[in-house]
């Protein structure tokens, strides 16, 4: 279906060049963009330039009347407050909707009836004086390519990009501090962006899916980035988090099977669950000692991972956080480390090595369940539990010491 649509702009984008029919109109009174043009020039205008002001009953009139439009260059005008029926709203709100100034109204260029947007918009310059664009402002707008945000703009919001497969370039200026869910979710053309220093959160599933980013900088001044946010990124080498961040949702860069390092800066406290999971081409990683827990499933699937470095500081890993990292040869535990938490290291089939320090309170169930490679292992006199199976088929363990204080051993805990 995307290889049709896309056929169709090419088809389009021909057609266009050959066609085009230019533009400027300068509005006095907001609402009135329909009235000033003749049905011939609605019909038929290709690149519009607009000065003046305007409101979302402007922005209606362009995104469902004018079907051929694909440049639009709206950098002179004011956005004005509007309330009422006859905005861009596309969900029949009985009583109409309030629409704030100088925002890009939500659902400005998407479709009423479906998900997808204006198929014939190309480029959007966005007004000096907007300082947000609204929900699924530009949400399924298959054709648009290019989007100059400026500096005037504080938000991006929910879905306002999403599934622009055509958008291959974005400045973020300087100014933006949030960045919300979904806002280029499944933009595929994507190759490259830079997070600046205003932007203090990224929502979830910001950019999941945007399998051509080959190129993300993340600035000084983020602290928190959202659940999947750059889930399947496919195309996504590295990683470094800034030390500004204290919190990543789980399943931030889930799928990012071409990241081979991550720089996790100090001031992270909590690697989130699934945040690295099946990224499939890491080879190390380094943990600081700000962080104090490692979630469930964290490194889940990171097949490659040969190399891990846990600081002091640390004081959980979670459930299956390493499990079936089959190249894991060895891993040293900080004595800040209490809880091993169930599947931890299972499956970690070349594990040689795995030295539990005195401070370990419990280790999960299967734990270290199928590292067929471990030779030895020592059982510190902190540990209170163990769980069952916590070292089942570690088919080549031949030294097993359990010091003098140690208890609770599981059910099967060394089965073979």
């Amino acid at each position: 279906m995307k290889k049709i649509i896309l056929l169709s702009l090419c088809v389009f984008h021909l057609f266009l060049l050959q066609a085009q029919v230019v533009k400027t109109v300068n509005l006095a009174t907001p609402g009135t963009l329909s009235t000033s043009l003749s049905n011939e020039e609605k019909n038929t205008i290709t690149s519009l330039t607009i000065t003046g002001i305007i409101d979302a009953r402007d922005f209606k009139s362009l995104r469902d009347s004018m079907p051929n439009l694909a440049i639009i260059d709206l950098s002179g005008v004011h956005i004005a407050a509007y309330t009422g029926k006859e905005g861009t709203d596309i969900n029949g709100i009985d009583n109409g909707m309030d629409y704030s100034e100088n925002e890009i109204p939500q659902f400005a260029f998407k479709g009423r009836y479906s998900d997808q947007g204006d198929p014939s918009l190309l480029s959007f310059i966005i007004p000096q004086s907007a300082t947000s664009i609204g929900e699924s402002a530009f949400y399924g707008c298959v054709g648009l390519q290019s989007v100059l945000i400026p500096s005037s703009l504080s938000s991006i919001g929910n879905n306002a990009f999403s599934h622009c497969y055509s958008l291959s370039s974005v400045v973020i200026s300087e100014g933006v501090t949030s960045i919300g869910e979904n806002a280029f979710l499944f933009c595929t053309s994507l190759t490259s962006i830079t997070i600046p220093s205003s932007l203090v959160s990224i929502g979830s599933n910001a950019f999941g899916n945007c399998t051509k980013l080959n190129s993300v900088i993340l600035s000084e001044g983020i602290s928190s980035i959202g659940e999947s946010a750059f889930a399947y990124c496919t195309s996504l080498p590295s990683v470094k988090l800034p030390s500004t961040l204290t919190f990543f949702g789980k399943y931030a860069f889930n799928g990012c099977d071409h990241i081979s390092s991550v720089t996790i800066s100090e001031g992270v406290s909590t690697i989130g669950e699934g945040a690295f999971m099946s990224c499939r081409g890491l080879l190390s990683v380094s943990i600081p000692s700000s962080v104090t827990s490692i979630r469930g499933a964290a490194f889940e699937y990171c097949e490659n991972l040969n190399s891990v470095t846990i600081s002091e500081g640390v004081v959980s890993i979670g459930e299956a956080a390493f499990l079936s990292c089959s190249k894991l040869s060895s891993v040293v535990l900080p004595s800040s480390i209490r809880i091993i938490g169930k599947s931890a290291f299972l499956s970690c089939e070349k594990l040689t090595s795995a030295e539990i320090s005195e401070g370990v309170t419990s280790l999960g169930e299967s734990a270290f369940g199928d590292c067929k490679s471990l030779i030895s292992i020592v059982i510190p006199s902190s540990v209170q539990s163990i769980g069952k199976f916590c070292f089942a088929d570690c088919s080549f363990l031949s030294s097993v010491t359990i010091k003098e204080g140690a208890s609770f051993l599981g059910e099967s805990a060394f089965l073979l």
